[in-house]
């Protein structure tokens, strides 16, 4: 499918006049597309092998340093701040962190062929890891695609400076939550090797500070963006004032996000990441139904009621299935004793 959509779209954007000033771009966008899929496999394949750090070196170390390092390089010298330029720097880094992504796994493989000829009975084969892998790479891409297919569809479908608002208000949300993903980067080694060993106790444990953390760090910064959210979207500019309710919508959101803790990375680091992947799958499609039934009805705001409801199926589905699975709950319902999983009725 990837190479079908590649080679389609460079055949209208090179041999056809389509793309206007944006046709650099959108050429080096068809180029980076297959590569930043490849490079999602090769990390999923990573961290199913329960090596999350490692899974991350592509993508969140090195493609950032050559974006950076590539930016300075372009922006010193006179005359090439234009869109090629950045193109090319873009798919640059693009091929330089998916070729990091291959070295990784292919290092990683050959110590896990190792640990599979060694006498440790239980390590992982490679068809399991490789399994484990690929149901994590359709997470990953689920991840990919939610968080833009709004951002297409509402740009057929809607006004351009709709777009825009859609686009700030998203990162603005997403902000809420950025504690969340330094404390996930932390604790999903752990908790793989929690789950690997048995350490049933240790597991919850994580599962519990995990939603400490979200929770209290994620609360005030929501209490601010619905109080105040004029004052923030007006630092972006005046123009973008008028989307403060859409911003509300979308912090609403990840606040539940926050407050059903991690179940997704609960449930991926304990094994059913296939389960994880199906329903991530289907909360997006849920995302682009609602999207084309909202979004020519009430307009961007519909655009966020969309992403909202699909985000809450997925994160409620996600804490029922670990509770049902797991026996914990990784939600902020953990913390009333009457909710918890076999609790006395």
């Amino acid at each position: 499918m990837t190479a079908l959509i590649l080679v389609i779209g460079l055949t209208l954007l090179v041999w056809q006049d389509l793309g206007g000033a944006y046709r650099t771009t959108l050429i080096g966008a068809c180029i980076a597309l297959p590569l930043m899929i490849i490079r999602k496999y090769c990390e999923a394949i990573v961290q199913g092998s329960q090596r999350v750090l490692r899974s991350i070196i592509g993508s969140q170390l090195i493609f950032p340093f050559l974006v950076i390092l590539g930016g300075g390089v372009v922006f010193a010298m006179e005359g090439s701040k234009d869109t090629t330029s950045i193109t090319v720097l873009y798919v640059l880094a693009m091929i330089g962190s998916t070729l990091a992504a291959l070295v990784v796994l292919g290092r990683s493989w050959k110590v896990l062929a190792l640990r599979v000829s060694s006498t440790e009975g239980d390590a992982p084969r490679p068809r399991t890891i490789l399994i484990s892998g690929v149901s994590l790479g359709l997470v990953g891409s689920g991840f990919v695609l939610s968080q833009n297919i709004d951002f297409f569809i509402l740009g057929v479908l809607g006004e351009p400076s709709d777009v825009a608002l859609v686009r700030v208000s998203a990162r603005v949300a997403e902000a809420i939550g950025m504690l969340r993903a330094v404390a996930l980067l932390q604790y999903k080694p752990l908790l793989a090797r929690a789950s690997g060993r048995g350490e049933t106790k240790l597991f919850a444990d994580h599962i519990r500070k995990l939603c400490l953390v979200f929770t209290l760090t994620g609360t005030p910064l929501f209490l601010i963006a619905v109080f105040f959210g004029e004052e923030v979207m007006g630092v972006f500019g005046p123009g973008f004032v008028e989307g403060a309710w859409i911003m509300r919508v979308y912090v609403l959101g990840v606040f539940i996000s926050l407050l059903t803790g991690a179940s997704g990375p609960v449930l991926t680091m304990s094994g059913h990441e296939n389960i994880v992947a199906r329903l991530l799958w289907v909360s997006l499609g849920i995302n682009i139904l609602l999207d084309l039934a909202l979004i020519p009805w009430v307009g961007a705001i519909g655009c966020g009621i969309a992403t909202v409801v699909a985000q809450t199926f997925f994160n409620v589905s996600t804490v029922v299935i670990a509770r049902r699975r797991l026996g914990l709950d990784p939600s902020i319902l953990m913390f009333v004793p009457a909710l918890r999983p076999g609790a006395p009725k």
